[in-house]
């Protein structure tokens, strides 16, 4: 999906202006604003959304223009905010940080005077002199509000991704090695290759385990962040494995 040819959008609100006999930049800005809110979904959606992107963390005047009143936003901590809440929230990066956000992949579906925009954000951060990357996809849905897109209700997830593997003491791998039931009903087999686990279930495919503690493993290209906590006992042995997923624990118990 190709975004809206900006220089013609610039040029329509300079024409815009000069019609009206006023040239500050801050007319001519609202001017271009005001032609992009019209046009069809798929040229001003992702177009509008960029703005909304380059106007965080301290700009709330954009989302003030673009919000619908009675918007509901869903941030990737789950929090529900209303527009007041939402821009109650906005100022600058604290110093040492700075950032961006690009929108990528839009893909915009419409039901008549309303469209859903599905995104990629991907944001670079630096935090002092470290720099982080992190991938989001969220859903704007947008109606048409006298004419003009107003975003209407948001939510946004983190993309999950494989993390940095931590370095471990090899030794204690094979205390984790075995085969692991859970209720009776299922089985997980646990192998080291070489200085490092695999794991899956019993007769299938194993896929690498990447160490992220000493005893606590995640799957690797998993979507859902499951975290295999090896629980080890107060004799150093281990027989049970917690399976954290969504934050809810299933244990699995080790064979003898």
């Amino acid at each position: 999906m190709r975004l809206p040819d900006v220089r013609s959008l610039y040029l329509m609100g300079l024409f815009l202006v000069a019609s009206s006999g006023c040239g500050s930049p801050r007319t001519a800005a609202s001017a271009r604003a005001g032609a992009l809110e019209m046009l069809p979904a798929a040229r001003a959606l992702p177009a509008l959304t960029q703005e909304l992107m380059n106007a965080l963390p301290g700009d709330s005047t954009v989302w003030e223009r673009y919000l619908s009143d009675r918007a509901v936003y869903v941030g990737e901590d789950a929090a529900v905010m209303s527009k007041q809440e939402l821009l109650h929230g906005f100022g600058p990066f604290p110093p040492g940080m700075s950032g961006s956000i690009e929108v990528k992949n839009p893909r915009v579906t419409e039901f008549g005077d309303v469209a859903v925009l599905v995104f990629e954000g991907d944001e670079q951060e630096t935090v002092y002199d470290q720099h982080i990357e992190v991938k989001y996809l969220s859903t704007f849905t947008w109606q048409r509000e006298d004419g003009r897109w107003r975003l209407i209700a948001a939510q946004t997830l983190v993309v999950p991704k494989d993390p940095t593997p931590t370095p471990i003491d090899a030794r204690r791998l094979d205390a984790y090695v075995g085969t692991y039931e859970l209720s009776g009903q299922r089985r997980y087999r646990v192998e080291r290759r070489d200085d490092a686990l695999v794991g899956g279930a019993e007769n299938g495919e194993l896929k690498p385990l990447i160490a992220v503690g000493e005893n606590v493993f995640v799957d690797a290209s998993s979507n859902i962040e499951t975290l295999r906590i090896f629980v080890i006992e107060s004799d150093g042995s281990v027989k049970r494995m917690l399976v954290r997923r969504k934050f809810a624990d299933l244990t699995w118990l080790r064979i003898p």
